[in-house]
């Protein structure tokens, strides 16, 4: 019975995760953060609370993985994003990579969660974890902190990365890159929203 009540909740998030993506991708980009709560709540355990995963017992789960390991000494890498600049309207923004990606892979939860990086900007370094807790813990998903970790403040103002229009060398236009923060949690959703053993944990042992 105990059981079957996990498996209720996790068959809940995933519905979450499904309609949050769906509003992500109509332009309610706000739903990166609603996702991010869905996943803390799948995925990661703290001293005081146990995700789904370990009340099913299934810490040893493979999840989709996208996105690839950072080349060797590389100075930036976006792994579950790319970054759109349409210089006309001066936008510049991260977007998920869905199935557009040359890297398909199967990732036990451990490596899918705190190995693999996100992204990689000089000595900055964010993997699923983070941004997920980030979004969750710090940015509103669960609570609001007064102080931001400058990781996260740092993708807030888009790792310092723009769009820029230029003439005769000089700058006239200029914007800085927006979504950092929630692009790649919309990727984490298609991720895990394409995981048979995941999904398989929801129905009836």
């Amino acid at each position: 019975m105990e059981r079957t009540r996990f498996q209720e909740h996790l068959r809940r998030q995933i519905g979450y995760i499904r309609v949050s993506a769906a509003q992500y991708d109509a332009g309610n980009t706000d739903e990166g953060i609603r996702i991010a709560t869905s996943l803390r709540v799948i995925l990661h355990d703290t001293a005081s609370s146990k995700s789904l995963l370990t009340h099913l017992g299934a810490k040893d789960v493979r999840l989709r993985g996208t996105g690839g390991q950072s080349p060797a000494h590389s100075d930036f890498f976006f792994g579950l994003t790319n970054i759109v600049f349409d210089l006309e309207t001066m936008q510049a923004q991260m977007v998920p990579k869905f199935d557009n990606d040359p890297f398909r892979e199967t990732l036990l939860f451990d490596d899918w969660w705190t190995k693999q990086l996100v992204y990689l900007r000089g000595s900055m370094k964010v993997f699923r974890k983070d941004a997920v807790l980030y979004a969750a813990n710090k940015d509103g998903g669960a609570h609001v902190d007064a102080e931001l970790p400058k990781e996260y403040r740092d993708l807030l103002d888009g790792m310092g990365f723009s769009a820029q229009q230029k003439r005769d060398g000089r700058i006239i236009r200029a914007a800085k890159l927006n979504l950092a923060n929630v692009a790649p949690l919309r990727q984490m959703a298609f991720e895990v929203l394409n995981s048979p053993e995941l999904l398989a944990l929801c129905k009836e042992a």
